[in-house]
């Protein structure tokens, strides 16, 4: 059955403007058409600014506002979720890696679907061992213990087959799109492209690439080694985020680099072992995942 979101040809969609203008309703007006969903240190970071450099695509004017995850913003409602997003643009989006951690966020698949009944997803991922050696750096770096619980859900969010297979179970398949972040490394606008036409925004985006001007800098590893831990602490305070949503992306990459100047520190390894071990459970849902998609994943390491 056909939803508000009309599939049309190589599978672009009717933007909401273009619903609005044929005079049909809207009920998710001023709400997201699409969401990158994740993965975490997969990319989602440039992704988003691409995706925001193109003047048709409204993405929200802070990254990651998990108003679907039940333990951060749900509790702010609708209307708070919608202030977010910038009134011009042909398409909304949002980003938030979380979503796609259903070990320790369970339910927000059901909370999209039940509210978003018609938007499509994006899922953006990367060698699942080496995305779990940057999320062990990255939670080393903000100076988090790091127990075995801690490395189990590392290894469960670079599950991809498992946490993609959670929103599969209440959206079609047709309405994910699965991008390796290899291939958009390599060469953002084919990936782009293929975002754009399955959002409904098919051209226009060789600009986006030169008006966005930005680099896997804006969240390396290498930065965030750089950053004292109390600016980490500070992130973690709603009312901090709050005051990120409102500065201009340019302000608050000056104040990142600026908090950035130190010297870089040095966390010990995962213990090797237990990295073989993740290998091993992350091939075979790599294996799994290859299957849900039909998609190669060749420089994957699993």
């Amino acid at each position: 059955m056909n939803s508000p979101a009309m599939v049309r040809a190589e599978g672009a969609v009717e933007t909401p403007r273009a619903l609005r203008e044929a005079g049909r309703s809207d009920p998710a007006r001023g709400l997201p058409d699409f969401i990158v969903i994740g993965a975490m240190r997969a990319g989602t970071t440039t992704l988003h600014r691409l995706l925001a450099a193109h003047p048709q695509v409204a993405m929200s004017r802070e990254k990651e506002p998990d108003f679907f995850v039940a333990e951060r913003n749900f509790d702010r409602g609708l209307d708070w979720y919608r202030s977010l997003f910038p009134r011009e643009g042909a398409v909304r989006g949002e980003t938030s890696p979380n979503y796609a951690k259903c070990d320790i966020f369970p339910g927000v698949p059901e909370r999209i679907s039940a509210h978003l009944p018609d938007v499509r997803l994006v899922y953006v991922l990367r060698d699942p061992v080496d995305r779990l050696l940057s999320h062990y750096r990255f939670a080393a770096a903000m100076g988090r213990s790091i127990d075995d619980d801690a490395f189990a859900h590392m290894v469960m969010t670079s599950r991809y087959a498992l946490q993609l297979g959670r929103f599969r179970d209440h959206f079609a398949s047709e309405r994910i799109l699965v991008v390796d972040f290899e291939e958009l490394r390599a060469d953002p606008i084919v990936v782009l492209r293929r975002i754009g036409a399955f959002v409904g925004i098919p051209d226009g985006w060789d600009d986006a690439i030169r008006r966005a001007g930005v680099s896997e800098a804006a969240n390396s590893g290498g930065e965030l080694m750089r950053m004292p831990r109390w600016f980490f602490r500070l992130r973690r305070l709603r009312t901090v985020n709050d005051l990120r949503r409102r500065l201009p992306t340019a302000w608050a990459d000056r104040i990142r680099r600026a908090v950035a100047a130190g010297p870089a520190r040095e966390v010990p390894p995962p213990d090797p072992d237990a990295v073989a071990r993740a290998a091993g459970i992350l091939r075979a849902d790599a294996e799994a995942l290859r299957g849900m998609t039909g998609l190669a994943f060749g420089s994957w390491s699993v």
